[in-house]
């Protein structure tokens, strides 16, 4: 089989044998508090650090999914107004969860075939964007997060790195709050997510000192700090973390490496006649493709292609019908991508 699905996504190929060693070393056994655990939390935070790029004063807590993410951002600083600047629908529905929590939530929606709004952002003590908004495979660029920041350098930025954390470099310096599922970049079994915390928002989650949540910063950071959770984490996927950190090249190789292959799927695609959904080049996602056709043609390369062995994403929210999305992660090998072009050479839409 050829998984393409943006998620959960093909595992990096040591996971198989790196979860036996975790089981022989009787890790997954071991107290969540335990000087061994402790250990490996400790080691998966300073792997994110020396191979993403990521400050050694962001704080990195784990939690369970990056939904859960969406949430405790709006738990923790209840009294706080977000401004959410999105092109998708992943993006929308962290705007919606925002606004049932209860806070006071600006929403600005923009083309996806734009770079961002062309306007001025209404004010609000934090910014939300969507790195990679894997339902329309668009993404905003470095310099764009960097400039935004620049704009408005009293707010506080969060991005939704689902789709990138990983795989993309990340303007650490200009976000406060970044967090990421592990199931797609990362290359991990699902069931966890990294969320790094800034300086400034760790500051202001300790001096707002929410606790009405069990999972709310106030109640997590300490806690991270001391490579430690406030619940039984995913002690698995920490060890997993720990390992992938050990292994894979840094986050600048990795990201040239994803950039240069998208460039060339993209040409590839446009040459063979496959429509993109995204035409503005700059604003095309390195990590999540999506081809557009109409309904029934959609509907004939999903089907060929599973009978192929190839495992596409299916297309998302308005686009769930019109679009297939494939997944451009770096666990997937040069020879996968090979393999899926001559299976799309030879695919013949269907006629109506």
């Amino acid at each position: 089989m050829y998984f393409f699905y943006p998620g959960p996504a093909k595992l990096h190929p040591m996971v198989q044998q790196w979860t036996a060693e975790i089981f022989a070393q009787g890790l997954t056994s071991c107290n969540h508090r335990s000087t061994e655990i402790i250990a490996c939390y400790r080691k998966s935070v300073e792997g994110l650090q020396k191979k993403l790029s990521i400050p050694s004063n962001y704080t990195v807590v784990f939690t369970s999914s990056a939904t859960e993410c969406w949430e405790i951002l709006a738990q923790s600083f209840p009294k706080d107004t977000f401004t959410h600047v999105f092109n998708g629908a992943f993006g929308a529905k962290w705007a919606g969860i925002s606004q049932k929590l209860g806070n006071t939530v600006h929403s600005v929606r923009y083309s996806p075939q734009a770079p961002l709004p062309d306007c001025e952002l209404p004010a609000s003590d934090w910014i939300c964007l969507t790195h990679c908004e894997t339902s329309n495979g668009t993404y905003i660029a470095e310099n764009l997060i960097v400039s935004l920041k620049k704009q408005y350098p009293e707010r506080l930025v969060a991005i939704d790195a689902t789709s990138s954390l990983g795989g993309i470099c990340i303007p650490w310096k200009a976000t406060d709050y970044v967090f990421a599922s592990v199931q797609k970049c990362l290359g991990l079994p699902s069931g966890m997510a990294v969320l790094v915390c800034s300086p400034q928002a760790t500051q202001r989650a300790l001096q707002q000192n929410v606790t009405t949540h069990y999972n709310s910063l106030a109640n997590s950071l300490p806690l991270a700090q001391q490579y430690q959770t406030t619940h039984t984490p995913n002690i698995l996927a920490i060890c997993l973390l720990m390992k992938l950190m050990e292994s894979i090249q840094p986050i600048q190789l990795i990201n040239r490496q994803l950039q240069e292959r998208a460039t060339q799927l993209y040409a590839w695609l446009e040459q063979q006649g496959f429509a993109l959904l995204i035409r503005n080049t700059a604003v095309r996602s390195p990590t999540v493709i999506a081809v557009q056709a109409a309904e029934h043609e959609i509907a004939h390369i999903k089907s060929a292609a599973l009978k192929s062995g190839f495992i596409l994403g299916n297309g998302y929210g308005e686009w769930k019908n019109t679009t297939i999305r494939i997944a451009n992660f770096p666990a997937i090998t040069k020879e996968e991508v090979i393999a899926l072009q001559e299976f799309l050479l030879t695919f013949k839409p269907t006629k109506q």
